[in-house]
């Protein structure tokens, strides 16, 4: 009888233990990568090769952020909630630039209320539209498209309108950006992946950032992303069809450094110390980098250059 009740005991413990370890691992856990909204998201196209990320809500928060631009006038933030009644620094959350290489789309979230937008629209001289249902909100061959009142997406109205027409039949970042994706920690507020594929850079050929398309041309698919929680801290990670291709996007990411490093104001050598935190290693087709800036280099580098 004892012997019985025993092994009653003992199967109800190992039950409650197992439970214990159920239940916890069902608990939430942390994303180890990125994390996209889920309402913009399901809105990227199926052919991007691009996507570009910024966490705004969480960027704001950082005491790098806070240190040195939380009571500051920017003029551009200024003319913009002017314009449409959205303040950037309260009423953004998240920002997704997608392009297929051609055209691109800026997905938003946050508040986009029709009736905090129109007034300011109005006032501008910006013309009012719909497309299957939805309001648009532009001039000429770009415009605002709303898709609820947190969800608007900006760019030219055809890639709008085939925005809509794919609504409902998008799965999400194609799989190879996705695979990208995990590859980007959780903490980080900007970052980008792409893909592959033609893609060309909104700079001028021939100067300093026109360069970067002639890197990029040498790219198969990679991604970089920031984190600002403690100073600078970066990741970037090119894939290029051949060992020569990795050692010359190499090279140049580090000639790139050595431009920067020149660029230092002469009474402040201290800053040069920023570029030395970068670190690029390329390995076999592949090229990694890394930065970390410590705190009081960023606030400084920000002191020198933001000053009035």
């Amino acid at each position: 009888m004892i012997a019985h009740i025993n092994r009653g005991h003992k199967r109800r413990g190992l039950f409650a233990t197992v439970l214990i370890v159920a239940l916890a691992g069902c608990g939430s856990k942390a994303p180890s990568s990125v994390k996209i909204d889920a309402s913009i998201e399901t809105l990227v196209p199926a052919d991007t090769i691009l996507l570009v990320g910024t966490r705004l809500e969480s960027l704001l928060k950082t005491p790098l952020y806070q240190r040195n631009f939380a009571n500051r006038q920017l003029p551009q933030v200024e003319e913009f909630a002017r314009r449409t009644g959205i303040d950037p620094r309260k009423d953004l959350w998240e920002l997704l630039y997608a392009s297929n290489g051609g055209t691109g789309v800026l997905l938003a979230r946050g508040k986009f209320a029709d009736e905090m937008m129109e007034p300011n629209f109005e006032r501008q001289g910006v013309a009012r539209s719909s497309y299957k249902g939805f309001n648009f909100y532009g001039n000429g061959g770009e415009a605002v498209a709303l898709f609820s009142p947190t969800v608007a997406a900006a760019g030219e109205v055809d890639a709008l309108h085939k925005l809509i027409d794919e609504r409902g039949r998008s799965a999400g970042p194609p799989a190879a950006l996705a695979a990208k994706l995990k590859q980007i920690p959780a903490a980080a507020q900007f970052w980008a992946a792409y893909a592959g594929g033609s893609i060309h850079l909104p700079f001028k050929d021939g100067t300093l950032l026109g360069n970067l398309n002639k890197l990029v041309a040498s790219v198969q698919s990679g991604f970089f992303s920031f984190d600002l929680n403690s100073g600078l801290n970066g990741l970037a990670q090119a894939d290029c069809a051949t060992d020569q291709d990795a050692e010359q996007v190499a090279g140049a990411v580090r000639a790139l450094i050595g431009i920067g490093r020149l660029s230092v104001p002469k009474d402040h050598p201290e800053l040069a110390g920023m570029y030395d935190t970068i670190r690029v290693s390329p390995e076999e087709r592949r090229v990694n980098l890394s930065i970390a800036v410590p705190e009081a280099m960023v606030d400084q580098f920000l002191g020198i250059w933001l000053r009035p």
